[in-house]
């Protein structure tokens, strides 16, 4: 197919890293050279040569900024929108030709592999999408649950706000490890990252039912103790926190 659309292209008089960069400056209107050089994966020695030359044609227009001299502009003249029209409509010819050759169900093949890879990087794309969310939640789980148990420590008496930020050092985990699930692909897996990330939730979860039972009692002597197994929870906690957190993002590079 490349070897097809390539000759077809020759008769433009230019060649695909020149219509590549027409294309592109074509359906933005203005782009920048760094711009160019990022959507085309090539060296700022090359973009320079390939505008170089499609300047020199006629085909795009180049003009520096006035807020940053570093910054040049590169725009489409009336020229170059007749050859990225005239480019693609030899691309859909070329891709005509091709596929009306093909039987239906090759066609119906062709089409599936297609869906799947838009799916795959539609999926690959919210994945990124809720990775800062997943990391901001999980980050707020320690910050909340820390700053309860040795707060609860410091004032010496089981409070309700600590057992607020016990809660909400809960939810923000229980949000966290089911965002990473997310973005992992599965709700839950039998492994490592799995059982560790429930064993993180099941003992705040304990920590806190437990911590509002006792701060619901009348009697004193059990809240002003309750420090102690709650920097003993808060610590075993840490383990399958930290562990769990490094081993999904270790998956997730």
């Amino acid at each position: 197919m490349n070897s097809l659309i390539a000759e077809a292209l020759s008769t433009t008089g230019l060649t695909m890293p020149q219509i590549t960069a027409i294309r592109l400056v074509a359906h933005a209107g203005t782009l920048t050279m760094t711009q160019i050089c990022n959507e085309m994966n090539a060296s700022p020695s090359t973009v320079a040569g390939i505008v170089d030359r499609l300047e020199a044609a006629g085909i795009v227009e180049r003009k520096r900024s006035e807020e940053d001299r570093r910054v040049i502009f590169v725009s489409i003249s009336s020229k170059g929108s007749d050859k990225a029209e005239l480019a693609r409509t030899t691309i859909n010819t070329c891709f005509s030709k091709a596929f009306e050759s093909l039987a239906e169900e090759e066609l119906a093949a062709i089409e599936h592999g297609l869906d799947a890879v838009l799916d795959r990087s539609i999926s690959h794309a919210r994945s990124r999408s809720m990775l800062p969310f997943a990391i901001i939640t999980i980050s707020l789980a320690l910050v909340f649950y820390t700053t309860a148990v040795w707060w609860e420590k410091a004032t010496g008496m089981l409070r309700g706000r600590h057992i607020l930020f016990f809660w909400l050092g809960l939810l923000c985990d229980t949000a966290g490890t089911t965002l990473m699930a997310k973005i992992a692909g599965e709700v839950f897996r039998l492994d490592f990252h799995g059982i560790t990330g429930a064993l993180a939730i099941i003992l705040m979860l304990f920590h806190a039912l437990w911590g509002t039972l006792v701060h619901a009692s009348r009697r004193e002597e059990p809240k002003l103790r309750f420090h102690t197994f709650s920097v003993f929870v808060w610590g075993l906690w840490l383990v399958p926190y930290v562990s769990g957190m490094a081993f999904g993002m270790g998956l997730l590079k």
